[in-house]
């Protein structure tokens, strides 16, 4: 049984350098998500939106791979 890939949906430099200093071994695969905040939107409100958009992009095109976004 081989493992599971792990996708990193999103471009952040930061998530990337974390991955990577766990030793882990994934795949870049942004997704192309609008984080413009939406007015009154708080910023609890925002993160989980952007999260889960990024989520659903990542998981649409990651077959059986983790992602993480």
């Amino acid at each position: 049984m081989q493992p599971r890939r792990l996708v990193l949906a999103s471009a952040s430099p930061r998530r990337r350098e974390l991955l990577t200093g766990l030793g882990l071994v994934f795949d870049v695969r942004p997704s192309d998500v609008d984080e413009t905040v939406a007015a009154n939107e708080s910023p609890s409100a925002y993160v989980q939106r952007v999260a889960e958009s990024k989520l659903q992009v990542g998981l649409a095109s990651a077959g059986d791979a983790f992602v993480l976004a």
